[in-house]
């Protein structure tokens, strides 16, 4: 089954080759597609980016989305970037494309395609004669160190996103996670005192560790020590152990890994009538589009996935312009607490 920003991508796409929208016409918007089609703006934003790499239209701020093209001619001295990431949900995602295409966009040596890591693992490994280089957002570090290997012995140029994979040499753009920890952590302990980190992610992963970190050094420089810091949410049940150690007195706090995490649990939380952030406050990580939808509306950490997308892309055109180019392994982000309705 195909993403959903794909049909809307293809749909538009034929009208404007059959002309239905000639040169010059105005697509409908963003919010229009995304009540047309039930999508999130999100969904439709990336359609439209799409048909943006294919230069069929142009989009100007104030404007809107504008046919330029009804053709397209192949450019065989044009070769693609590709972004892998993950399409499943794209509530659940954020938006490095915005990023990246403005950075490549300044070029007229690359063309941007994305697909998802399912669809890179089945259709690329073996075929990569005019991929230029790669931004590969790393799902799972065990499912993806394989290809990831074979790319770096094939000397294709690649950049990681969010995920660095420690002692392999392959750079990683990224947010700041520990200073997120932190932050998340202080916003809960201003009226709190016995937080506790939700991960669904092993601590194994760089990421979920660092945030975790954050979560107890901040505890421990404030002095504070908790019965239950850490929850694995393995198997259902350890949702109810969130909310039996909140009406035990034992929970009054959760710093969740992800906004994800953090919106399950106040949905489960919602099913046992225990009010938030009356008697617990939540706080989430990344400000994906649903934590802001949500209800209470989530309080989280920002990371700019648009700055993430452009260094990212920057960095990549500089590997793959000096196969030397000389460049940390980590590149970090700052990141911001967003404060909303789920924290006192």
């Amino acid at each position: 089954m195909q993403p959903k920003y794909k049909l809307i991508y293809q749909s538009l796409k034929k009208d404007i080759l059959s002309q239905k929208y000639p040169i010059g016409s105005t697509l409908p918007s963003e919010l229009s597609l995304a009540s047309e089609y039930q999508v999130s703006r999100i969904t439709t934003k990336r359609a439209l980016n799409e048909l943006e790499q294919d230069k069929l239209v142009a989009r100007k701020q104030g404007k809107g989305t504008i046919v330029i093209q009804n053709s397209i001619f192949e450019d065989l001295h044009v070769k693609e970037i590709l972004l892998v990431i993950p399409f499943s949900n794209n509530y659940e995602f954020g938006d490095y494309m915005s990023g990246v295409l403005a950075t490549i966009n300044n070029t007229d040596e690359y063309h941007l395609k994305t697909i998802s890591n399912q669809e890179f693992k089945k259709d690329y490994p073996d075929n990569l004669n005019n991929v230029a280089g790669i931004l590969y957002y790393v799902n799972h570090v065990s499912e993806d160190i394989n290809i990831l290997s074979s790319l770096y012995l094939k000397q294709i140029p690649v950049v990681l996103l969010d995920k660095k994979i420690l002692n392999f040499p392959l750079p990683c753009v990224m947010p700041d996670n520990l200073t997120g920890g932190q932050l998340a952590t202080e916003a809960v302990l201003k009226e709190n005192k016995r937080p506790v980190f939700v991960a669904n992610s092993p601590l194994s992963e760089i990421s979920v560790r660092s945030r975790y970190l954050g979560f107890l050094t901040t505890l421990k420089k404030q002095n504070i020590t908790t019965d239950i810091p850490l929850i694995n949410l393995n198997k259902k049940s350890d949702l109810q152990t969130i909310s039996d150690g909140i009406l035990n007195n034992k929970i009054d706090s959760i710093i969740a890994e992800n906004d994800v995490v953090a919106i399950n649990i106040i949905n489960h939380l919602h099913e046992k009538n225990i009010k938030i952030p009356d008697q617990v406050s939540i706080v989430g990580f990344d400000n994906i589009q649903a934590a802001s939808l949500s209800y209470p509306s989530l309080t989280t950490i920002n990371q700019d996935f648009n700055l993430i997308g452009q260094k990212a892309t920057e960095i990549l055109l500089n590997k793959i312009t000096d196969p030397d180019f000389d460049v940390p392994d980590t590149i970090t982000i700052p990141v911001k607490l967003i404060t909303r309705q789920s924290t006192k």
